[in-house]
């Protein structure tokens, strides 16, 4: 509503009229709602206005005139007007209801009419239903125009094609054209599927006729080849065009937009993530038997070394025990011949050999922790590798989750033409 008025007030009118008081009147009532308002008192200067808007290249949104007026009334002046102007409306004021009249004045494309004596109330309401028209109508025109362009940028950008009930091509735009490298006459009444890549798989045309038939919009990926061979990857929208019934299929009219350098990043960006997701799988298997194989590598070297701690304690307590036979022979020794010495000399060279012995045990325990130590670390750099690579193959999964949303999206793109499907009817 607010709309309509703000249109009103933009509005410039012809208003014609003899009668001075009735003139006066409505043209201050008038004013008040349209941008400007040009007052004539009979149709002749009524038609000289317009003649004289119509040279220096201005119109009148509305005329209201009066019918009867003198040297030439309103019936006579809109005759003269539709020689120059077949478009703008009119509304006549008049207290005659004639049948010739009204025929005449219907057949100049009058709009509406104002009956006298004049009503306020009725004015209004004619006038408001007389400026929606033109409005709507202003609307209708805005929007064709607009329509125009959008028609305009989809042909340059899109590939159209029209098709008949048994896929025969009736129509192909010249951007098609260029794209697949072909001449018109090389494509009209040939079968759409004829340009399909020669390795396509078949049932998917299958799919889309069974769709088209029932009704219904195809959406999806068709690969065609050019005159020369080379592939080219369409996003396809195929929809069909139904009589005034909306209920008999009159053709098809296909809109695709090329996407094969989308398409071919995207199959290359899968190869990879696959490749790359088989790598980390095959690396992440490798770290894990190496893992196994430290773990029983430690397991064999602490059995290993509760070996030779048991050993070690063994020889401490055979040394121990040593000592005390040793001091028990240097006890009895005192007093015995030379020969008891040279068993207490034998036993203190035993005594030294346990010594080195025990000594060369106690180093190899601690070469050994210290690999412990090492394997042990491996073990810990291996386990965060193996973190590592699980985490790379999380984001290579959030990467090909990227890639079906950026399918996703050039769908969505594709929406809007569809929009615009009743446009080709």
């Amino acid at each position: 509503m607010e709309d309509l008025k703000e249109f009103i007030k933009s509005l410039d009118i012809l208003y014609v009229e003899d009668e001075q008081g009735a003139r006066e009147i409505l043209s201050k009532i008038l004013k008040r709602f349209f941008n400007s308002v040009e007052v004539c008192e009979n149709g002749l200067d009524g038609y000289l206005a317009l003649q004289k808007a119509h040279i220096e290249n201005k119109t009148f949104d509305l005329i209201i005139s009066d019918i009867n007026m003198p040297k030439m009334d309103g019936l006579d002046m809109l005759e003269k007007i539709r020689e120059i102007d077949t478009e703008v409306p009119v509304i006549f004021i008049t207290a005659r209801n004639e049948a010739n009249v009204m025929m005449r004045a219907i057949e100049l494309q009058v709009v509406n009419y104002i009956i006298k004596p004049l009503d306020m109330d009725a004015v209004n309401s004619v006038v408001n239903k007389t400026c929606e028209k033109i409005y709507l109508k202003s609307m209708f025109l805005k929007k064709q125009r607009e329509l125009e362009v959008y028609l305009k940028m989809i042909e340059q950008i899109a590939l159209i094609a029209k098709l008949d009930l048994n896929g025969n091509i009736k129509y192909f735009n010249e951007n098609y054209l260029n794209t697949l490298g072909f001449k018109i006459d090389e494509v009209l009444e040939k079968n759409y599927e004829t340009l399909k890549d020669p390795q396509i798989n078949s049932s998917i045309y299958t799919q889309l006729w069974e769709t088209l038939k029932e009704g219904k919009i195809w959406e999806g990926i068709i690969r065609n080849s050019s005159k020369t061979g080379e592939i080219v990857y369409e996003k396809s929208t195929i929809m069909p065009i139904f009589d005034e019934s909306n209920k008999n299929i009159l053709e098809y009219i296909c809109i695709n937009y090329i996407v094969t350098e989308q398409e071919k990043e995207k199959k290359e960006l899968s190869k990879k993530m696959m490749q790359n997701i088989v790598q980390v799988k095959k690396e992440s298997y490798t770290a894990l038997q190496d893992k196994q194989k430290y773990e029983e590598e430690v397991l064999n070297l602490k059995r290993h070394i509760f070996n030779i701690e048991s050993q070690l304690k063994g020889f401490i307590d055979n040394k121990a025990s040593l000592l005390k036979q040793l001091e028990a022979y240097e006890m009895n020794s005192l007093n015995q011949s030379d020969g008891k010495f040279d068993i207490i000399r034998k036993k203190n060279e035993e005594i030294e050999q346990l010594t080195k012995v025990i000594h060369i045990l106690k180093n190899d325990k601690v070469k050994l922790s210290e690999k412990i130590s090492g394997l042990n670390n491996t073990i810990l750099h291996n386990e965060s590798m193996l973190q590592l690579y699980k985490n790379n193959e999380t984001k290579l999964k959030f990467h090909i989750k990227e890639i079906e949303d950026l399918n996703n999206n050039l769908t969505k793109e594709l929406a809007q033409a569809k929009e615009k499907k009743g446009l080709f009817k």
